[in-house]
């Protein structure tokens, strides 16, 4: 009897063994096929991911992190009211000062190159999407009543408190989409000198890097405006009639891609790339269409994020996309757990940021081969 029941256990030990063997085998197969390497893990939903050349800010749903070694990410420290997250980074290479925007209207500021931020200011019930800061120290924010423009050196204004209350006349003014400019002129009020150049409920900004003249920004049911003098003027946005709609990113070689829409000339004449979902993708989101979530360029070409397909493609010209990601490559258990955002280090490494699997890193050099 003792004999019959050993010979089972060794005959169903031996089997787990194979099938696990086999399990792994294949995983490590799959894995270094791919060439989507998993940088950082964390259950977080990643919202923005900006590289400087000594230094990686993210922001999630859970706070906010800084990295010099761009593996491992800390905390930053800051006093914030509970809910109150940052939703973008405002940095340029050439400013040690980095800038933040809460959802809830807090400029923060950091000396220490995101290790620590502390606030100084504070816009009262408007919302904030976007910022931006140009080589030539402009900061510009986008927010539901306008995109704005600090008129002001703000890297010589001191640190606030937070402030509890406002005058009713204060939340008016801030709030008025037609207002133009602001000189509040109370000592109780942190901002002084800030101006709309932009009226309308404004998504995003963004500014070239090689020109800090020319900038972009999106308003909301309209579409991109384009600036060519530092935003004292503005100029709807088209390609062959069409506006030109979504997220901003500036590349090497005089790259620019908006949403499905290509430059190649620093942004003087754009087309629409045929950017569409391959088959699988047509079946699994019953969409012909591509919603453009997050865009990157590097030196190997131009990459697009399709979230909810949890899927990312890759085009040398943009004339021809292929996809180079599947949902199985981020540990996505469903399409709501998918890529977010897609970033470029200064190194021209491809990064993808997830919700809830963390950070990875392409790593084929010759990704159309």
């Amino acid at each position: 009897m003792n004999a019959r029941l050993l010979k089972r256990t060794f005959c169903l030990c031996l089997v787990l063994v194979v099938t696990t063997t086999g399990c792994f085998s294949a995983f490590d197969r799959f894995r270094r096929s791919d060439n989507w390497e998993s940088v950082t893990f964390l259950s977080d939903e990643v919202k923005e991911l900006v590289f400087a050349k000594d230094v990686a800010l993210m922001t999630t749903n859970q706070g906010f992190f800084y990295s010099t070694d761009f593996t491992h990410f800390k905390r930053s420290g800051v006093m914030l009211p509970r809910g109150s997250s940052v939703v973008s980074f405002g940095m340029a290479d050439n400013i040690n000062d980095i800038y933040a925007v809460t959802e809830k209207g807090y400029l923060l500021r950091s000396t220490d190159r995101g290790a620590s931020y502390k606030m100084i200011g504070e816009f009262p019930s408007i919302q904030i999407y976007d910022v931006a800061l140009t080589t030539d120290e402009l900061l510009f924010v986008a927010t539901s009543s306008g995109l704005l423009v600090a008129d002001l050196d703000l890297s010589k204004v001191s640190d606030k408190n937070e402030r509890k209350h406002f005058m009713p006349w204060e939340m008016l003014v801030m709030a008025l989409p037609i207002w133009r400019r602001a000189n509040l002129g109370s000592d109780s009020d942190p901002w002084h000198d800030w101006s709309v150049v932009l009226p309308g409920n404004s998504h995003r900004i963004a500014s070239d890097p090689r020109d800090p003249n020319h900038l972009y920004a999106e308003v909301l049911d309209e579409g991109i405006y384009e600036s060519r003098d530092a935003g004292a003027s503005w100029e709807p946005l088209t390609s062959d009639g069409e506006r030109v709609k979504g997220p901003i990113t500036f590349g090497p070689d005089k790259n620019v891609m908006i949403g499905k829409f290509l430059s190649k000339d620093g942004g003087i004449n754009f087309f629409s790339t045929r950017l569409t979902p391959d088959r699988n993708d047509e079946e699994q989101i019953d969409e012909f269409t591509f919603p453009v979530h997050s865009n990157a360029i590097n030196h190997e070409g131009l990459w697009a994020l399709h979230r909810k397909a949890a899927s990312v493609y890759f085009s040398r010209t943009g004339y021809s996309w292929k996809r180079v990601g599947k949902p199985i490559d981020f540990f996505a258990r469903r399409n709501e757990e998918s890529p977010s955002v897609l970033a470029v280090d200064k190194q021209g490494n491809l990064w993808v940021a997830t919700d809830g699997h963390g950070l990875f890193r392409y790593t084929s050099e010759n990704v159309d081969k």
